[in-house]
């Protein structure tokens, strides 16, 4: 295994290494990983038979590996190294290392997550809470609509997420400082997704 710069990293092997792993993880796309941590590394060994991103900040020449915006979890594609032994690797390279993955005790202080999957063939609706129902029933007065406008989905998040979220700078984001009731939310589009 080594440490890959981004400027090396083949964007159509990564992407074809994601794409045929059997737990397909669209927050390792290589276009995503770019996205939410511009510059990103990755641990790579073989002919991308095994893969793990690295996004990292450096600050004042100390780099630390960190669990990017946006982004679940990251797990080690292949079985040329494992998440712990990657970990080993990165901590030997990095000040620090904060990322989550479904394994436990690889991090000291590490918590096991668990995360919801649904298997959408069955029928689970049938389990619904009351307030879920009622919450499906009144988002059928909606309509959502197919666009190819990603303007329409960044506002949304800028309006009713952003502000949410501590560490996402109004700067980075691009963020006005408006609110839900300052935006005027019948612009063409924009209601078809609430």
């Amino acid at each position: 295994m080594k440490l890959v710069e981004r400027k090396n990293i083949d964007s159509e092997k990564w992407d074809a290494a994601v794409s045929a792993s059997q737990t397909e993880n669209i927050f390792m796309y290589s276009g995503y990983v770019e996205v939410v941590s511009p510059g990103w590394s990755a641990l790579i060994s073989g002919n991308y038979k095994t893969i793990l991103p690295v996004p990292f900040t450096k600050k004042l020449k100390v780099r630390q590996f960190y669990q990017a915006q946006f982004t679940r979890e990251y797990d080690v594609l292949g079985d040329d190294f494992t998440i712990k032994q990657a970990c080993e690797y990165l901590s030997e390279n990095f000040s620090s290392v904060h990322f989550r993955n479904g394994e436990k005790g690889i991090l000291k202080g590490g918590k096991k997550r668990t995360h919801q999957l649904l298997n959408l063939q069955s029928d689970f609706t049938k389990n619904y809470s009351t307030n879920a129902k009622r919450i499906l029933k009144k988002s059928s007065a909606y309509r959502a609509e197919r666009s190819d406008n990603p303007e329409i989905l960044i506002t949304l998040f800028k309006v009713h997420v952003a502000h949410k979220i501590e560490t996402l700078s109004k700067k980075r984001c691009g963020h006005s400082g408006a609110t839900h009731e300052q935006t005027d939310l019948n612009q063409p589009g924009v209601n078809s997704f609430l």
